[in-house]
């Protein structure tokens, strides 16, 4: 969690949302609390800080409140006798930033400024602002507003009237000190400092000042401020750095931002720093002289090396003697053409001129010892937006558009700062729209650069041509090949590709900066991707192509079967780190109408897909391979799997049970072909009757699981005792054995190391513990599975596991935490943008507010689930928990009609699902309006019916406890135990007459 007071307060979760703070009271003691992290701030101060001379009456209760609703946004604020600390280490909270000079968004605590409590850290804050501001300052505009800002500030006025004078406007900064003069004269009866005074007098004798080393920068600078600072230190201490990247990186920009901010120190000066501007060379022999020309030497200047006239003929002794007695930073600007010479001048000068200190960039290193490289990186995400925007309003003024909409097309571009310029240009005659839909055609679009730029520089193609003709014919080889990767790959991946010699010639791709290499992978920018696919012929496409599919066909089958055993976690990152490959492969077979490798592909990533998260995306890829043309392929067994994940993907994926009955019974039949020797076919026979279920339909399935309880493979024997109870549970028999065949289930899933397994039976032995009332093991079994699945990855499962364990620590009296519960599930449903998943925080919401009697609030939320659950395929038992919700917060209200409506169409629903313990919760709110109505022996029978449903009382019903002690206060034991009874003998076909409901049981 990070907390910024550089500005408007602002928290940012883990994830990186921004978490909403509320009014101004609550924002007022989270800044109080966060200017002392970690440590105690007593009742009184929080309480004068929050209401300053107005507190009220029950000033800690008060207080106390607006504690509990920070925590509940996720602070960590702890409490002792004395008062209460923020759990933050000040690494957390950017003002006490040793420099903070990049994240300002505004004036620092400007919503507490006027508090006694804030003007310490205002005074400190202010000062560091202001030298940060002066440190960094680049244009004329930049000096005129910070003198403006800080009038009594000498540094900028200096600045100021340096920059006007190397200008050659020495008038305006005469005029600049006689502003200044009078002001201190007539604030401070003061005057200038001595060195301001001889910099005036300098001027009106019209000497000259140094010409300037470096160019001035037309465009701001964004987003390299950690590069700037770290650079500055490393230029300390080491005295050769290479800037590295692509071309188009900014390379060339952040060493002249960093040679500026070096002469703005006390000991630089403009003159301790030349720029030798290398791209226009063409020959070796022209570096010596452009160093030369860079100090201002002419060709035939006599020269004094160590007290001795020096006339060499050898350009670089020149050099060396133009450098020997100087203290000086030389900036070599793109050298990667002209490596070696410029290798050789840099080294004899680091050897011989020990003031100098030598500041390279290329797209390769100089290869020198001693060298430090620094990669130059795409920018960060928000600074690649906030350039775009500054260079798009300088092109389009009152340009404007939404940050998500800016950061795809940024994304889109690498985040590389000639792209994003280029691509601004375009905004001229182009929407942002328009530009971001045509950027798979960036070479024909980004164009039209600066006319005086370097030719390379003026187009994206023209950028990257450079660096293609600097390769050799293999490195060009290994680049093509590269190309039909995604998302980078690793060395095995590539040589299966490009051939086996390929690490040779990858490593000149990545001293090039053409090729990323992080840890054991090799990545492209999208931008050297797209060019080094335009590259590719047909044919050579197609092959590199082809044998890229079969790599990764190769692979998602070796990795299938561990993804069920206790190197699950392992082989899970090794196909993540490929996702975008693997998906790729497989798009590209279903093109290239290539039905083995596309089924061989579904075969090994069904049960991936399964595990994280990707059910829909993957049981549409499946469909379409399953589409493909049968003839040619060898393999009935990789069929018969595909077929079986297709419809496993289907099913949660897309909730289409028509099209996984069918591929199930397709499955079933090929497994009598092949024989089930994979374990996710030897559950086919019960899976494809599991596909056409129903609650009379049930006995025939149960004897299916049961076959396989000794099964060899202890995963199949545990998945089917888990299907088994699964079973038993949704015909109404949540007895002793459904919980004793869960317990096997865990046991063995233990033994194989399945994390999968053992959450899907923590999670039901979790549900049952809460149907017997047992609310502390519910929840404990529910954090158990919480964390296995937490490890494992598979994010979609964990919602409805956080909802369950919400709902025990309710029954707990653990309101807070079941409120943050429920908050992280809901962030977790919006980070994975899941309909059904907002839907089911958005229905928790409103139990909650319908508990707290805030009807109002129950029905919105309860109406924005329904608009969530209208867009995404939902399950009916939800649909019917749902409508059952709507019904019972309409009786609350004592709109009988409706809830009664509402109760209808749960009960059918319900009773469509097929799931005997959703009937049961149905019925218990049929129970509640009956009470309402004033019947309470028709409410005392409904829960006799409830039970009967569920095979046992479920405790874990929010409303039961309620409806049950107020319906026996009105009829007494006695007959409220005959009216239970009669409902205890309830059946499906009774309950129309039992509720008095007009049901349909055809639905």
């Amino acid at each position: 969690m990070k907390i910024s007071l550089l500005g408007p307060v602002e928290v940012r979760a883990d994830d990186g949302s921004l978490l909403d703070l509320g009014g101004a009271r609550l924002r007022t003691l989270l800044i109080r609390l966060a200017l002392e992290p970690r440590r105690t701030v007593s009742h009184d101060a929080l309480v004068d800080a929050v209401w300053a001379d107005e507190p009220p009456a029950n000033s800690s209760n008060a207080l106390q409140q607006l504690v509990s609703r920070l925590r509940r946004r996720g602070l960590p604020i702890h409490a002792d006798s004395a008062g209460y600390r923020l759990e933050l280490a000040e690494s957390d909270i950017d003002i006490f930033s040793s420099e903070p000079t990049g994240p300002w968004r505004g004036p620092a605590l400007a919503e507490v400024a006027d508090r006694d409590f804030a003007r310490a850290h205002l005074t400190r804050l202010s000062e560091l602002r202001a030298q940060a501001a002066e440190e960094t300052a680049t244009t004329i505009g930049d000096l005129e507003a910070l003198a403006a800002e800080h009038p009594l500030r000498e540094r900028p006025v200096e600045l100021l009237m340096r920059a006007l004078w190397r200008l050659g406007r020495p008038a305006e900064a005469l005029a600049a000190f006689e502003r200044y003069r009078d002001l201190v004269a007539e604030q401070l009866g003061a005057d200038p400092s001595p060195a301001l005074a001889a910099l005036n007098v300098e001027i009106l004798r019209g000497q000259q000042p140094d010409r300037p080393s470096l160019p001035v920068a037309l465009t701001s600078f964004v987003g390299r401020d950690g590069d700037l600072s770290q650079l500055r230190e490393l230029l300390g201490t080491t005295r050769l750095v290479t800037l590295t990247g692509p071309g188009g990186s900014g390379k060339t920009r952040l060493a002249l931002e960093t040679a500026r901010l070096l002469a703005a120190q006390p000991a630089g000066g403009d003159a301790a720093v030349r720029l030798v501007e290398l791209a226009p060379l063409g020959e070796a022999v022209e570096v010596p002289t452009a160093i030369l020309a860079a100090l201002g030497i002419r060709e035939h200047t006599l020269l004094i090396h160590r007290g001795v006239a020096v006339d060499a003929q050898d350009p670089i002794d020149r050099v060396i003697a133009a450098l020997s007695h100087r203290r000086l930073l030389l900036i070599l600007d793109n050298c990667e053409h002209l490596l070696d010479p410029v290798a050789r001048v840099a080294e004899a000068v680091l050897t011989t001129c020990p003031g100098v200190t030598v500041l390279a960039t290329s797209r390769e290193p100089l290869g020198l010892i001693g060298e430090t490289l620094w990669p130059v990186e795409p920018l960060p995400g928000l600074a690649a937006v906030a350039m775009l925007t500054d260079r798009a309003r300088a092109v389009k003024p009152g340009f404007d558009a939404e940050a998500d909409e800016l950061d795809r097309l940024c994304l889109a571009l690498d985040r590389m700062p000639l792209a994003i310029e280029l691509a601004a240009a375009r905004l001229r005659t182009l929407s942002l729209h328009q530009l971001t839909s045509r950027i798979d055609e960036r070479f024909r679009l980004l164009t039209g650069g600066s006319r005086t730029a370097l030719p390379r520089h003026q187009t994206l193609r023209a950028v990257v041509d450079w660096s293609w003709d600097l390769c050799d014919e293999q490195e060009r080889a290994v680049w093509r090949a590269l190309s039909v990767f995604h998302g980078g790959a690793t060395l095995g991946a590539i040589e299966a590709v490009a051939g086996a010699e390929a690490f040779d010639h990858l490593s000149g791709l990545v001293d090039k900066s053409l090729v990323n290499a992080e840890g054991e992978r090799y990545s492209m920018l999208e931008t050297i991707r797209e060019y080094g696919l335009d590259r590719l012929g047909p044919a050579d496409r197609a092959a590199l192509e082809g044998a890229h599919a079969a790599y990764f066909a190769e692979l998602a089958e070796q990795a299938e079967p561990h993804l069920r055993e206790s190197t699950q976690i392992e082989w899970l990152a090794v196909l993540r780190a490929d996702h975008d490959n693997l998906h790729a492969a497989l798009r590209r077979r279903i093109a290239a109408r290539d039905t083995a490798t596309a089924i061989q592909l579904v075969a090994g990533l069904g049960w991936y897909w399964w595990l994280s998260g990707y059910r829909a995306e993957g049981s549409s890829l499946a469909a379409e391979a399953l589409a493909l043309p049968e003839a040619g392929e060898p393999s009935l067994q990789r069929r018969a799997i595909a077929l079986t994940m297709a419809a496993l993907n289907v099913i949660d994926g897309r909730g289409d049970m028509v099209r996984a009955k069918e591929w199930f019974q397709q499955a079933s039949a090929l497994v009598t072909e092949s024989g089930p020797a994979h374990p996710l076919l030897k559950m086919v026979q019960p899976t494809t009757l599991l596909a056409s279920w129903d609650l009379a339909s049930a006995p025939e399935l149960l004897p299916a699981y049961r076959v396989l309880f000794a099964d060899p493979d202890p995963w199949v024997a545990a998945t089917a005792r888990a299907f088994h109870a699964h079973t038993l549970v949704n015909i109404g028999q949540t007895g002793p054995q459904a919980k004793a065949d869960f317990e096997t289930a865990l046991a063995l899933y233990r033994t194989v190391g399945d994390r999968w397994g053992m959450s899907l039976a923590l999670e039901a032995l979790s549900m049952m513990e809460a149907q017997e009332g047992d609310f502390a093991a519910s929840a404990q079994r529910a954090l158990e599975a919480d964390g296995l699945l937490t490890v494992l990855g598979t994010s979609e499962d964990l919602l409805q596991l956080r909802l369950r364990l919400a709902q025990a620590q309710w029954f707990l009296g653990d309101t807070d935490g079941s409120i943050a519960t429920i908050a992280a599930a809901e962030r977790q449903a919006e980070k994975l943008g899941s309909s059904f998943g907002r839907a089911a925080t958005a229905f928790a919401w409103a139990s909650y507010a319908r508990l707290q009697g805030d009807f109002v609030k129950a029905n919105r939320l309860l109406c924005k689930a329904a608009e969530l659950i209208d867009t995404d395929i939902v399950a009916p038992q939800f649909r019917a928990i749902h409508a059952g919700a709507f019904g019972l917060v309409a009786a609350a209200e004592g709109d009988f009609d409706l809830a009664r409506r509402q109760h209808t169409i749960a009960v059918e629903t319900a009773i469509a699902s097929a799931d005997a313990p959703v009937i049961g919760y149905i019925l218990v709110g049929c129970a509640d309006l009956s009470l309402r109505e004033g019947d309470p022996l028709l409410a005392a029978t409904l829960l006799g019916a409830a039970e009967a449903m569920n095979g046992a009382v479920d405790h874990s019903i929010l409303d039961r406890p309620r409806i049950d002690t107020e319906v026996r206060a009105i009829l007494g034991e006695e007959r409220f135990v005959a009216a239970y009874r009669r409902g205890l003998a309830a059946t499906i076909p009774s309950l129309p007459k039992l509720t008095g409901l007009p049901l349909s049981l055809s639905a």
